[in-house]
């Protein structure tokens, strides 16, 4: 079996060529005709070249489209995930402007108006849903706060000390989970 390619005779001198008597894969010597061999190619080499290293195995095959599976899944899981924070970041900022704007009402007013819609301090007002989004309940909470005790609520409760406390408190059921999120806004209101 003679697994040696031929000396090939080149004219120009710029191209280097390896020579071996002996073959590089498997060591065997060829002495016939006395001439040198040419090993070009792995590939060529009777040893190792088989029908089955020039195609994939069914293994191969279905170990490639597995991983390409488990990769798109994987990029696929991503998007749904991302409009969630998405929509619950709208959600809050939708909430803190709610919050804000009654917030805004609140202190628009003079110190002897602001007052829960029943009752004068300390009180709560329920809104809920709220009539401009029904997906909110905003809570409004009005108390007196003593100067002179770190803005604590006063002893009795209904004691005024010229300072009034307004915490507004707006919550919403998150669209993707049943957990209730809420955004308190807390201001302080003095007489003037």
């Amino acid at each position: 079996m003679n697994h040696f390619r031929r000396k090939k005779e080149y004219e120009t001198p710029t191209k280097l060529y390896s020579w071996y008597p002996i073959c590089i894969l498997c060591g065997k010597q060829n002495f016939s005709e006395g001439k040198q061999y040419l090993y070009s190619s792995p590939s060529l080499h009777p040893r190792f070249s088989t029908k089955a290293d020039e195609s994939f195995t069914l293994i191969e095959t279905m170990l490639a489209i597995f991983i390409l599976v488990v990769g798109i899944f994987g990029c696929s899981q991503i998007f749904p995930f991302g409009l969630s924070i998405e929509k619950s970041s709208e959600m809050s900022m939708i909430a803190t402007q709610f919050a804000q704007a009654k917030i805004e009402e609140l202190i628009s007013k003079s110190y002897d108006e602001i007052i829960c819609t029943a009752s004068l301090p300390p009180c709560e007002d329920i809104e809920n849903p709220l009539a401009e989004n029904n997906a909110f309940q905003r809570e409004t909470n009005i108390k007196f706060s003593d100067p002179l005790n770190n803005l604590q609520e006063p002893n009795p409760s209904n004691t005024d000390g010229g300072i009034k406390k307004i915490e507004v408190l707006v919550s919403w059921k998150s669209p993707f989970s049943a957990v209730e999120e809420n955004i308190t806004i807390v201001t302080i209101v003095a007489i003037k």
